[in-house]
């Protein structure tokens, strides 16, 4: 038997084992299921590549059914885990396969689409896969409860992309480390938050808490800690219940419960306590290793690799800064790249490794200029002023060189 067959076996075996897990609610299993399934179907696509089957149009229509049925099933297991970025993209994927015509996968783009405040588009898809299989009864109702929505909030699109706008005003100034317009722009996408609850329905908490906790990390920033703690407990209160790092994983929005632990796992770093931010950011990625958000593991990847230095677990920070530096690049995040570089610099230098943490530290600064990312190049300049300082001869030339940096730190941060 060859080895193409034992895969295409193998990853058969492994669907059906998914579909055994989905059918008694274990969704988290069948999801790995189904993408180890994946894994190998995309392995045996690489071989076919590589010979005469990737001319033979019977055995390619073969694979690309095995892996849409794989791809379908693990999108609707991860619509159960809130997975709704990773849903997005696995329908998506099917689409593509098909050439446009599953049905069923636009039904699945709908229904993420939906559950990522995008409901004109969610409409859309929802109406593509009716016109794909008229006899569908599932994509109608969801389409039905969409187009109610829209009628009875007709300004809720319009709603949508100002927040979504004003957000990503607040991010870039918190980025550019100018904290006053990031504070305006948090308060800003509060208001309005609080003002369109009523055309937001069911999302006002979830827009709520991003904001809450959003202007958490900008007074955090401005060593704000006590408003910071209040911003927090306010989302606290909104979404409910606590979070206990060591209980089950929470029920309820878990995409603003993983920010909260990001959140709260930050305060703790700057109220210099790592032990209390280590629990915080392992429970945030327990949650986003079942919703497979790539976006908040790279947040807390970095929260866990600055913890663990400042805990005086160097090899753990490494080893956190390289997960999140793989994750950045597979993203192609530059900023959290910067970070990831930085974090990683702090941890080699940690160890004693120079050249490494010097090597690390001038990709951090190159990445944060590129973008012109104020905080992560004071940063950067930062740390490589510490570096040169801590090894070496401590010669005037290496002295005035670290100066020139912290005096570039001081000029950033003013």
């Amino acid at each position: 038997m060859g080895a193409a067959v034992l895969d295409r076996a193998a990853a058969t075996a492994q669907r059906e084992a998914g579909n055994t897990q989905f059918k008694a609610g274990r969704y988290a299993e069948a999801e790995s299921s189904y993408a180890d399934a994946l894994r190998l179907l995309s392995a045996l696509r690489s071989s076919a590549v590589c010979s005469d089957e990737a001319s033979d149009s019977v055995a390619l229509a073969a694979l690309n059914e095995e892996e849409s049925k794989c791809r379908l099933n693990r999108c609707a297991c991860l619509l159960r885990l809130q997975g709704y970025g990773a849903a997005r993209a696995e329908a998506e994927a099917v689409i593509s396969l098909s050439a446009g015509s599953n049905a069923k996968a636009y039904f699945r783009l709908g229904q993420a689409l939906e559950r990522l405040h995008e409901p004109r588009f969610a409409a859309a898809a929802l109406t593509q896969s009716i016109r794909l299989d008229p006899k569908a009864r599932e994509p109608r109702e969801a389409l039905e409860s969409a187009r109610s929505r829209l009628k009875a909030h007709p300004r809720l699109e319009l709603v949508l992309d100002d927040l979504r706008l004003v957000e990503e005003r607040a991010v870039r100034a918190l980025v550019q480390a100018d904290l006053s317009r990031a504070r305006q722009q948090m308060e800003l996408m509060l208001k309005d938050a609080r003002a369109q609850a009523a055309s937001l329905s069911g999302d006002a908490i979830h827009w709520e808490c991003r904001a809450l906790l959003g202007l958490a990390l900008v007074c955090a920033e401005e060593s704000e800690g006590e408003a910071a703690l209040d911003y927090t407990a306010a989302c606290r209160r909104r979404l409910g219940h606590c979070l206990d790092p060591g209980g089950d994983m929470p029920s309820g929005d878990l995409r603003i419960e993983a920010f909260h632990a990001h959140v709260a796992a930050q305060l703790c770093l700057h109220a210099r306590k790592p032990a209390d931010a280590l629990p915080l950011a392992a429970a945030g990625l327990a949650m986003v290793a079942s919703m497979r958000d790539d976006a908040m593991r790279l947040r807390l990847l970095g929260v866990q690799a600055v913890a663990r230095g400042a805990f005086g677990d160097a090899p753990g920070s490494e080893a956190a800064a390289r997960k999140g530096l793989e994750v950045a690049v597979s993203m192609g995040d530059v900023y959290a790249e910067a970070i990831c570089q930085l974090a990683l610099g702090r941890s080699l230098r940690a160890q004693g490794k120079v050249h490494a943490a010097a090597d690390a530290l001038r990709r951090a600064f190159g990445a944060a200029f590129s973008l012109g990312a104020a905080h992560a190049l004071a940063a950067a300049h930062s740390a490589y002023a510490v570096l040169q300082l801590e090894y070496g001869e401590p010669t005037r030339q290496r002295v005035v060189s670290a100066m020139e940096k912290l005096g570039k730190v001081r000029s950033r941060r003013g």
